[in-house]
């Protein structure tokens, strides 16, 4: 009996035993995936096949590996964030791949699942989501293959993918092509690993961190994943010492690592993730906020592990616009340059000049006038009277929000007006966009001339600043039409013998000439004299029009188009109408007048 005891109990140690050397000697391999079974290394489809404006980009890492990855712009020129993608090797994948001209979603459920297995696939299958990113967040997005993935040479490890995260930092650091003042990571599952570890080695790199359904390590997720695990390995949440930790040679400590970041963190948590426990983004975000009041926890309901993004919707990609806004905005690599002015590290800081507080201005200017005009039925429907008090802001670069007020006293800039939701439904909406217009030409001068304080402006400086303000119209003025009463009268009076009106025509060119004259052109012709003196004339009319959208005044190298409705001129670019697409109106509407409808 003793005997049968004694083998049964050898023979079941010795199986463990050999499971778990087994789990030691291959753990790479369980944790790394370059390759599903069934498919093959090489890439399904390119940037090209979405038609991506992009360029395949080779690097070396610091040990030699050769590395290839994909920069990815919204156009040639773009400017804006640059978005470093670390790819997720978690869970189930939700890939989408463009087989012909459609496209095809192929099903998480579909996929088969390997114990340990971090199911991955390569950068391509990330494209879908990265092409709706780039339309969404106006940005530029670089694209790694870690090593042994794609076409990326070597073996996958910790130390490895660490080396080849710097290697893409670095390079982009480097570039001319881009504000390399706005570099973002993002990173989704073991990408958000990668990322933090990097955003925590490069803080004059990195301007701010995003994770993704992200884990407080390996050493936790082999329990998760193995349960009969959690009895040799554990990370963060274990009391007892764990005999196997000291073996795991990718333990990616992402707690750790994300305690000693210092730039701003953005938590995505989905909060229906079948990989990754919820709580583990919630354990990250906790360790982060002790030192870094800079984070934001962000959670969707619906959101599973690969498709987070796909779920939240509007409403996901909202939230990144809004933080990379804020934490990552056209004015860093200003305040960059100013810094870096002098020579060394100590030089003094330089002021604003009046001209960058009128920059500043005009960009809040034209993304409040865009959200009251262009804009104004989802700024309605954001304005809910149910929610807090809500505040309209606007940034320099042109993008509005309506959001809480901020949370720190005394705030870092002045507060917009308070409450505007509340007022929505008990007055008509006219009335209420002329009193959010008017509280919001009031935080405008608040602000620039803050600035006009904060740095030092004399009197001088401050009376160039208020003429400046002042030869453009308040948002009170565009928004209920006084500024085109006022342009219609000085153009009155200044062109009495004018022999045309702005009903003659409906749509100004690219020449300061309208449809009509071109028409007459064409089948008639003019003489060179009288096309110069009707441009003239058109120039003398409608030198002090005013943009319904954004409230400059009319050039004549600028498309123009008037609103049927209401008769008031836009910028083609404003109302997104082109000189082909107008000539197909017969009937313009602005979308002030297209949205518009009884209110209760």
């Amino acid at each position: 009996m003793v005997t049968y005891v004694s083998a049964l109990f050898y023979g079941v140690g010795g199986i463990v035993v050999a499971g778990v050397a087994l789990l030691v000697a291959f753990q790479e391999k369980l944790v790394y995936v370059p390759v599903l079974p069934g498919l093959s290394k090489s890439y399904p489809i390119t940037p090209a096949r979405l038609n991506l404006i992009y360029e395949d980009v080779w690097l070396r890492s610091s040990d030699g590996v050769r590395l290839h990855s994909w920069f990815i712009k919204m156009f040639p020129d773009c400017r804006g964030p640059t978005i470093l993608f670390f790819q997720e090797n978690a869970g189930r994948v939700s890939c989408l791949i463009y087989e012909n001209v459609h496209s095809m979603s192929v099903g998480w459920d579909n996929l088969p699942c390997y114990g340990l297995h971090f199911r991955t696939l390569d950068i391509a299958h990330r494209l879908e989501m990265v092409r709706i990113m780039i339309q969404k967040l106006k940005c530029n997005v670089f694209m790694l293959s870690y090593r042994g993935y794609g076409e990326s040479e070597g073996y996958p490890s910790q130390h490895g993918i660490i080396k080849d995260a710097q290697a893409a930092l670095d390079h982009l650091s480097q570039r001319t092509d881009i504000d390399t003042s706005r570099i973002v990571v993002f990173g989704r599952s073991l990408g958000g690993a990668v990322g933090a570890v990097l955003t925590k080695n490069n803080p004059e790199k990195v301007a701010a961190l995003i994770l993704e359904n992200t884990f407080t390590s390996i050493l936790d997720m082999a329990g998760v994943l193995l349960p009969f695990l959690k009895w040799f390995i554990g990370g963060s949440g274990t009391k007892s010492l764990k005999l196997l930790n000291f073996v795991v040679r990718s333990p990616w400590k992402t707690i750790d690592a994300i305690g000693e970041v210092k730039q701003p963190v953005l938590f995505l948590s989905g909060l229906q993730d079948e990989m990754v426990p919820p709580f583990h983004m919630k354990m990250l975000y906790a360790k982060a906020a002790t030192r870094n009041s800079q984070c934001t926890f962000v959670e969707f309901p619906s959101g599973m592990h690969m498709d987070t993004w796909l779920t939240g919707g509007d409403v996901y990609w909202r939230t990144v616009m809004q933080f990379l806004v804020k934490h990552a905005p056209e004015e860093r690599k200003a305040d960059t340059e100013k810094k870096m002015e002098g020579g060394g590290g100590g030089a003094q800081y330089n002021p604003r000049t009046v001209e960058e507080v009128f920059r500043d201005f005009k960009g809040r200017r034209a993304a409040i006038l865009r959200a009251l005009t262009t804009d104004v039925q989802e700024f309605f429907q954001q304005c809910d009277p149910e929610k807090d008090n809500l505040c309209l802001y606007g940034f320099p670069n042109e993008v509005w929000e309506v959001n809480l007020p901020a949370e720190e006293v005394p705030p870092e800039l002045p507060e917009p007006a308070l409450g505007i939701n509340f007022a929505r439904d008990g007055m008509m909406e006219k009335d209420w966009l002329s009193l959010v217009a008017v509280h919001s030409d009031a935080w405008l001068l608040s602000v620039s001339f803050f600035f006009g304080s904060k740095f030092g402006f004399d009197k001088v400086d401050r009376k160039r600043l208020f003429n400046m303000i002042n030869e453009v119209p308040t948002i009170f003025e565009v928004v209920t039409g006084t500024a085109k009463n006022q342009t219609k009268e000085k153009a009155s009076s200044a062109n009495q013998n004018g022999n045309r009106s702005k009903s003659n025509s409906k749509v100004r060119g690219l020449d300061g000439k309208s449809s009509k004259t071109i028409q007459a052109m064409e089948e008639g012709g003019l003489e060179e004299e009288e096309e110069e003196k009707e441009k003239e004339e058109d120039e003398e009319e409608h030198g002090e029009t005013l943009c319904g959208a954004c409230g400059d005044n009319y050039a004549s190298d600028e498309f123009w188009i008037c609103c049927d409705m209401c008769e008031k001129w836009f910028h083609g670019t404003c109302v997104k109408i082109t000189p082909a697409r107008a000539e197909h109106i017969k009937h313009y509407k602005c979308p002030s007048c297209s949205n518009k409808r009884a209110r209760p």
